[in-house]
């Protein structure tokens, strides 16, 4: 039997075992948090027990029955991330590239896609470290974003041969940020400002999203297509494996596929999210001041369609108000900019100096 322990943003996740390479991924992308306690670890415990033999997840909230043969470790390592993702009730893990530069964090939010990870490396090269990839941990507890050292989730690049130590992952390699020549930042920081980028058309409600499912899909397929506007375009099945490709449009549609995700949790091997293959950028970067409100609404958005079924939300009951009253009150001062990205360099340049003016701002003494 193989016992590991993760220790993350207070919480300790401790796993058992009868089949070590049944762990392998998850202790691969998440190796930073190997038997790293925090100051403020034990805040939360969870222990999981798998059993190869019996085909069984328990984490004490929910008994899963595993996928069989070789999409049993895919489907370890997704159960293995939602239980600790998912146990963070007093952090917004928001889907945001986050920079670290002159005592701040940068949030750089949007869609899978829109290019916050392209920005981030750009950035990198101006001298900032990055302090997350993809996930950024902003604590209520003390108002700082923490570093979120898992590997680098990265889509892959066709016909490129995968850096070596890559692990593959659904449609994703991860890498770490050291294959990637990136430097890291260690230390919580403020936020120092909020970008969100979307260069798809921001009067579109059409989204494609690509399910694995494991076991028979049949009676979600049926609850899914049952809601006008949803589509199914594409279904393929490979041995245990459905992959099912729909479209969905308007917002009754949208919200009626979250509820039928969240209730087939259990049986989700990937999904990912796609807002339209067109993409309009500006002939330059720009950047538009917006209010703390609608930065919160859109960073909430983009948190709540990835994990709506955390733990912070069951804290708050499920009731998006009060997380847009928590969110709003961490963010508080802090300037927030819709932007309109150009080429990768110039959108960089310009962030970077509107960053550096930011905080010269910021540390000007107050008048007399």
């Amino acid at each position: 039997m193989s016992i590991r322990t993760i220790h993350a943003l207070g919480v300790r996740l401790t796993i058992s075992s009868d089949v070590d390479e049944l762990l392998e991924q998850f202790l691969t992308v998440f190796c930073a948090f190997i038997g790293t306690a925090s100051p403020d670890d034990g805040n939360t415990d969870i222990t999981v027990m798998i059993r190869d033999a019996e085909g069984l997840y328990d984490d004490g909230r929910r008994k899963v029955r595993l996928a069989p043969g070789r999409w049993r470790a895919p489907h370890v390592y997704n159960l293995l991330y939602t239980t600790l993702v998912r146990a963070f009730d007093t952090v917004y893990l928001l889907h945001a590239a986050v920079v670290a530069g002159d005592g701040r964090a940068w949030l750089i939010g949007g869609p899978s896609g829109s290019g916050k990870s392209s920005l981030c490396r750009a950035l990198i090269d101006r001298g900032y470290e990055l302090l997350s990839d993809d996930l950024a941990p902003l604590s209520l507890a003390d108002g700082l974003v923490h570093p979120f050292p898992r590997r680098l989730g990265l889509v892959r690049d066709v016909g490129r041969p995968d850096p070596a130590g890559a692990l593959r992952l659904g449609e994703k390699l991860f890498v770490t940020a050291e294959q990637m020549g990136l430097r890291m930042a260690t230390v919580a920081l403020p936020p120092g400002g909020v970008v969100l980028m979307n260069p798809y058309d921001p009067g579109g409600s059409t989204v494609e999203i690509t399910l694995g499912l494991v076991g028979d899909p049949a009676a979600l397929r049926a609850r899914l297509i049952a809601e006008p506007g949803v589509v199914l375009s594409r279904s393929r099945t490979e041995g245990d494996l459905s992959e099912l490709t729909l479209v969905v449009q308007g917002a009754s549609a949208i919200a009626h596929l979250e509820r039928e995700l969240e209730r087939a949790d259990d049986e989700l091997l990937f999904h990912f999210r796609s807002y339209g293959s067109d993409k309009t950028y500006a002939a330059t970067p720009a950047l538009r001041p917006i209010t703390v409100r609608e930065a919160t609404f859109g960073l909430l958005q983009e948190m709540l369609n990835r994990e709506p079924g955390s733990a912070l939300m069951r804290r708050l009951r499920r009731k998006a108000s009060g997380a847009v009253i928590e969110l709003m009150g961490a963010l508080g001062g802090v300037p927030c900019f819709q932007l309109e990205p150009s080429g990768i360099e110039s959108t960089a340049a310009l962030l970077a100096r509107t960053f550096k003016a930011l905080k010269q701002v910021g540390d000007r003494p107050a008048p007399p």
